[in-house]
C-alpha cells in the first residue's frame, strides 16, 4: 500500500473529526452486515460499527506491553485515490505499563460530496511486529447512491497476513437473513449460523463440512508452530543429533539433560513442520531425531536381564553417546505419560515416511506398554509399572486414561491399519468408555482426575486444598485442571467422529459447558489454569488462581475446534459467552503466549501480560502448538 501510514495513526475517529460531520447518518456492521453490499450517499456521514471478535483472532496484543498502540484499522478508500486509516482497535496501558486489553470503538466516516465509489478493508497490526497485514483479501466495494458502483481499486492490500484467503467475501447463501446482534454472525436458512470469518471466506461451515473459523486460523496457527519449531533448531545439537529442551528465555541452552516426553514432542513438531511448510530439511532433521530416541531412549535389559522394550525416563548427552536412566523419579518405576508421549513423535514420523522398520519398532513398544501397564481385570491402565514387568502402583487417573488415548493412541489408529496392527480402537473405545463411566463428576461437574485400582476416586495429596469457608472455617475442596477437563472434552469427540456413539458427544459437550462456566474468563478470553472444584464460599469464583497457561488454550481450543467441525459447536456455551465466542476470543487470546523470535511463553497473566520464563525445559516442546496447528487444519477440511 503506497501510503504514509504512521504520519495518519493518530487520526481522530470521531465524528467531529470527520470533514467537519456532526453526527452519522447510517451506521453500518462491518464486515458482518455485508451480506448484500450496502449503499451510502455521498455528502453523508457513515458509523461503522466492527465487532471485537473481528480483530481479536490476529492481532498482537500484549506484544506491545508497555505503550499504546493501535490494533485496528478501517482503511477507507474513496474514488480510487489514497487509502485513508481510521483506528477502531487500540491497546491500552495503565499508569504501570501494565496492559489492559483492546479498547474496541465505531469509526465515523464522512463521504465526501463528490464521491462516486467507496472501498473499504479492515487493518490489523499482526504478530510480527512492525509489519502492518491485513486481515482481509480484498476490499468491499460500496456502491454510491447516485453513482455507479466501483470495483475494488487497484490501490488496494499489499501485505496479507497468514488468515487471508485470498478470496472476494460473498453473501453466504440464498435466503440469509439478518444479523444476530448478541453474538455475530448471520443466520442463514434451516436453522445454521455462519461466524463472520464464514462470511468473510465466503463460505458457509455447515454446507463444506469444515470449519469457518479453522479455516480463517489455521494458516496462521501453522506459522506460529513452524516459528516455534524454528527457535528451537537454532539450538540444534549436530554431534548428539537431538534438540536441547532446557533453554532460558533468551533461547541459550542451559545443559543437554534430556526427558523422553520433551524429545517426542520435538519429534512431532519437527514432522508436522515439514507438512506445514513442504521443506524436506524438517523432515531430515525429524529423521535424524528419531533415529537418536530409538538408539539411546530405549531400554531393552533391567540388571541385565532382557525385557520387552521400553523409554528410558532420562537421558544425558555426552557427545554422541548417553548415559540413561529408566525412570525420572529414579529406578525400575516408569511413568505412564512418558512412556505414552515417548511413541507420540515416532508415531508422527511413522506417518510421513511409512518406514515399515520404525512401524515394527513402534507396535513392540505398543504392545510392551499394554503389556506392563494395562489392567485386564477393571480396565484402563496404571499411573505406573516397572520396568522388570514385577507390577504397578495399584493407582490410575487422568494421565493414565486421556493422556494415553489422545498423545500417541489415537493417532497410531489412525497410520496402522495393516495386516497384523493390534486392536487400537478397540483399546480406545475401553478408554473413552471409562471417561463417560467413572469420570464426570455430577456434584461439580469437573471430572475426576484420579483414581485406585477399582475406579474408587483416589485424590492425590496436592489436589485436595483448604480455604476458609461462609463461617469462617476451613473448607476441603479438591482441585480440577481446566486443561484436562478440554482435553477429555477433545478425546470424546474423536471418538464421536470416529464411531458416531451419541454418548461420547453429550459427555464432550457437558464438559465443556462446564468449563465455560467455571474454567473460562469470558471477560479476557482463555481459559485458566485450574479451577475450585467445590464452592467453599456462596457465589465466590471458582478460579484457583488466575494465570493462563500456553497448553491449556491449545486443549480448549482444540476441543471447540473440532465441535464446530462436527456441527455441535452452537450447543456449547454458558454464563453469556457461547461457544463461537469463546474460540473466536481464546484464538485471539492465543496471541499473548507469542514470544518474540518464535515459540511461546509457558504462562500469562490474566490479562496476557506474559510471565518471564525459559522457552524450553520438560514438556515446554513445540507439540501443542503443532498440535493445535493441525486440529485447525483438519477442522478446515485438510
Amino acid at each position: 500500500m503506497q501510503v504514509n501510514q504512521r504520519a495518519q495513526l493518530t487520526r481522530s475517529i470521531t465524528a467531529a473529526d470527520a470533514a467537519g460531520a456532526t453526527a452519522p447518518s447510517t451506521v453500518l456492521r462491518f464486515p458482518e452486515g455485508f451480506d448484500a453490499p450496502p449503499t451510502v450517499r455521498a455528502g453523508e456521514t457513515v458509523r461503522f460499527d466492527i465487532p471485537k471478535s473481528e480483530i481479536l483472532p490476529h492481532v498482537a496484543g500484549p506484544a506491545y506491553h508497555g505503550r499504546e498502540t493501535w490494533m485496528g484499522r478501517l482503511m477507507v478508500q474513496v474514488n480510487g485515490g489514497e487509502p485513508q486509516p481510521y483506528v477502531f482497535a487500540q491497546s491500552k496501558m495503565g499508569e504501570t505499563g501494565a496492559y489492559l486489553g483492546h479498547e474496541v470503538r465505531p469509526v465515523d466516516v464522512a463521504i465526501p460530496a463528490d464521491a462516486s465509489s467507496v472501498a473499504v478493508w479492515i487493518e490489523t497490526r499482526g504478530i510480527e511486529g512492525e509489519r502492518f497485514v491485513s486481515n482481509n483479501g480484498a476490499n468491499f466495494p460500496i456502491p454510491v447512491a447516485g453513482a455507479a458502483a466501483s470495483a475494488p481499486s487497484a490501490g488496494g492490500v499489499e501485505e496479507r497476513s497468514a488468515f487471508s484467503t485470498g478470496s472476494t467475501p460473498q453473501a453466504p447463501d440464498a435466503g440469509a437473513g439478518t444479523v444476530d446482534a448478541r453474538q455475530g454472525g448471520i443466520h442463514l436458512e434451516g436453522g445454521g449460523k455462519s461466524s463472520l470469518y464464514a462470511l468473510r471466506l465466503g463460505v458457509h461451515a455447515a454446507k463444506v463440512g469444515a470449519s469457518a473459523i479453522a479455516r480463517a486460523a489455521a494458516p496462521q496457527l501453522a506459522a506460529n508452530a513452524t516459528a516455534a519449531m524454528d527457535r528451537f533448531l537454532a539450538n540444534w545439537n549436530t554431534e548428539g543429533r537431538f534438540i536441547p529442551e532446557n533453554v532460558d528465555g533468551n533461547g541459550a541452552v542451559k545443559d543437554t539433560k534430556l526427558s523422553t516426553l520433551t524429545q517426542s514432542r520435538h519429534l512431532y513438531g519437527l514432522v508436522h513442520a515439514a507438512q506445514n511448510t513442504g521443506d524436506p530439511a524438517y523432515l531430515q532433521r525429524a529423521r535424524e531425531l528419531g533415529d537418536t530416541i530409538l538408539k539411546h531412549f530405549v531400554g531393552r535389559e533391567v540388571d541385565g536381564k532382557r525385557v520387552p522394550p521400553f523409554f528410558h525416563e532420562q537421558v544425558e548427552m555426552q557427545g554422541a553417546s548417553a548415559v540413561s536412566q529408566a525412570s525420572s523419579a529414579g529406578g525400575n518405576n516408569l511413568t505412564v505419560n512418558q512412556q505414552a508421549y515417548g511413541l507420540s513423535g515416532l508415531v508422527a514420523l511413522y506417518g510421513a515416511t511409512k518406514d515399515p522398520a520404525l512401524l515394527k519398532d513402534i507396535r513392540a513398544l505398543h504392545n510392551a506398554f499394554v503389556e506392563r501397564f494395562h489392567d485386564a481385570r477393571t480396565g484402563g491402565f496404571f499411573d505406573h509399572a516397572h520396568a522388570d514387568g514385577s507390577g504397578n502402583d495399584g493407582l490410575k487417573s487422568y494421565n493414565s486414561t486421556v493422556y494415553v488415548a489422545m498423545s500417541y493412541l489415537a493417532d497410531l489408529a489412525a497410520v496402522d491399519q495393516g495386516p497384523g496392527a493390534p486392536d487400537y480402537r478397540g483399546q480406545l473405545r475401553e478408554l473413552a468408555d471409562l471417561v463417560v463411566e467413572k469420570f464426570p463428576d455430577p456434584k461439580t461437574g469437573f471430572i475426576v482426575e484420579n483414581f485406585d485400582a477399582d475406579w474408587r476416586p483416589a485424590w492425590r495429596e496436592w489436589q485436595v486444598q483448604q480455604a476458609p469457608g461462609a463461617e469462617g472455617t476451613p473448607q476441603t475442596f479438591s482441585i480440577g485442571i481446566v486443561g484436562h477437563n478440554t482435553q477429555a472434552a477433545w478425546f470424546l469427540l474423536r471418538q464421536f467422529e470416529e464411531s458416531g456413539d451419541a454418548k461420547y458427544r453429550d459427555t464432550a459437550v457437558t464438559l465443556m459447558n462446564n468449563m465455560l462456566a467455571k474454567g473460562y474468563d469470558a471477560e479476557q478470553g482463555g481459559f485458566y489454569n485450574a479451577a475450585k472444584r467445590e464452592e467453599t464460599r456462596p457465589g465466590e469464583r471458582w478460579m484457583w488462581g488466575t494465570n493462563k497457561s500456553w497448553w491449556q488454550q491449545a486443549e480448549g481450543m482444540q476441543a471447540l475446534l473440532l465441535a464446530d467441525k462436527l456441527g455441535v459447536l452452537d450447543r456449547i456455551g454458558a454464563d453469556g459467552v457461547s461457544g463461537r465466542q469463546a474460540l473466536e476470543d481464546t484464538l485471539g487470546f492465543w496471541s499473548s503466549f507469542s514470544r518474540p523470535g518464535g515459540g511461546e511463553y509457558a504462562e500469562v497473566a490474566r490479562d496476557g501480560t506474559p510471565v518471564p520464563g525459559d522457552l524450553g525445559g520438560f514438556g515446554k516442546a513445540t507439540y501443542h502448538v503443532s498440535q493445535l496447528a493441525e486440529v485447525a487444519r483438519d477442522a478446515a477440511g485438510g
